[in-house]
């Protein structure tokens, strides 16, 4: 149906063949951890058996923006709605650990409106940024809560500094 959908024919003459076969040996092969095993590696930030290596692990979210504007948590702030806003969120990452696959997430309260990213690694030490588009457009008005988190990893303990609040008004 997506091919369909993107213009792209299927199974005719002139289509592109779908095969419905399995496309890995095994569903593990989907798994991180399994594939790391295979390779005989570990992953970046946690061990193969999906435990948090030792040491100091966690990200602080330090601050907002939307095109090039520090969104500010004290005080209204007002963005474009459409096209639906892409936030940059600027992270430390405090711990003594490189970190694999970081969640970024971006919502507005009391809505379906979201957006998230994922970052392959972060470096011990390092600060970083991560960029996400809301999926559809907020509705305007009425000022809303956008609220802007690096989601927790493995063996993080404070999770404190991971998100920020700031109230929007959307035009």
């Amino acid at each position: 149906g997506a091919l369909h959908s993107a213009g792209i024919a299927v199974g005719d003459p002139n289509g592109q063949t779908i095969s419905g076969k399995q496309f890995v040996p095994d569903v593990q092969w989907l798994q991180p951890t399994y594939i790391a095993s295979k390779l005989h590696v570990s992953l970046p930030g946690g061990s193969s058996n999906g435990k948090a290596t030792p040491g100091l692990h966690g990200h602080k979210l330090n601050s907002v923006s939307v095109a090039g504007t520090t969104l500010q948590t004290g005080t209204s702030n007002t963005l474009t709605a459409s096209p639906a806003p892409t936030f940059t969120l600027d992270y430390t990452n405090g711990g003594n650990t490189n970190e694999s696959n970081v969640v970024c997430k971006v919502t507005v309260s009391g809505t379906s409106v979201s957006g998230q990213a994922t970052i392959p690694q972060t470096t011990a030490g390092q600060n970083g940024t991560c960029t996400v588009t809301l999926s559809s457009s907020p509705s305007t008005g009425a000022p809303q809560t956008v609220v802007a988190t690096i989601e927790p990893v493995a063996g993080e303990k404070n999770t404190t500094n991971n998100s920020l609040s700031f109230p929007v008004s959307f035009q």
